[in-house]
């Protein structure tokens, strides 16, 4: 994933729990879409994951099973997304929600990402794989490739960050 661009992974139907790991030291921005089936009103929460030390003071408030970096050296997340809301993040508390998406954003640097499901159901395919080979007559060994390339096309589009922004501040902001 390129330093902030969002990867969007769709939750339809998924009740479980994700594995979440990466191969360069990053802050992340985990972002939960979700319906609020009280008021059917389509929310986002937010947390940071500050491996960079990028923020002062981050807190990881709204994800209950985000974990504290120093306490992560390898560079790892299990998201439990049976419960995965402190009820203060939730808009009318702890009501019935669906889940619609989960996006992925690395702050402080690109990185590679790997996301398995750990446990639970449901969960769609994320990612359309493309694979080439090519061959050649002129070696000795015949059907053996000389060459592999795969692309792997994400099947849902993140949406534009145009009015998805959140300030974080060291400090309280009043209107």
């Amino acid at each position: 994933i390129e330093q902030d661009r969002n990867l969007k992974l769709s939750l339809e139907d998924f009740d479980g729990e994700l594995e979440i790991s990466w191969t360069n030291n990053t802050t992340w921005e985990f972002t939960l879409d979700y319906i609020d089936l009280t008021d059917n009103r389509y929310y986002s929460v937010k947390d940071v994951y500050d491996d960079l030390s990028l923020f002062i003071n981050p807190t990881n408030l709204c994800f209950t099973s985000l974990p504290v970096p120093t306490a992560n050296p390898n560079n790892r997340v299990v998201l439990n997304l049976q419960d995965p809301f402190n009820a203060s993040c939730l808009s009318n508390g702890r009501g019935n929600y669906e889940l619609v998406a989960l996006r992925l954003k690395p702050l402080g640097s690109s990185t590679n990402v790997s996301v398995i499901r750990t446990s639970g159901t449901g969960y769609p395919a994320q990612v359309r794989v493309i694979t080439s080979e090519a061959f050649s007559n002129v070696q000795d060994v015949p059907n053996v490739p000389k060459a592999v390339v795969e692309l792997l096309q994400p099947l849902y589009e993140s949406p534009i960050e145009l009015f998805d922004y959140v300030y974080r501040g060291e400090t309280t902001v009043s209107k």
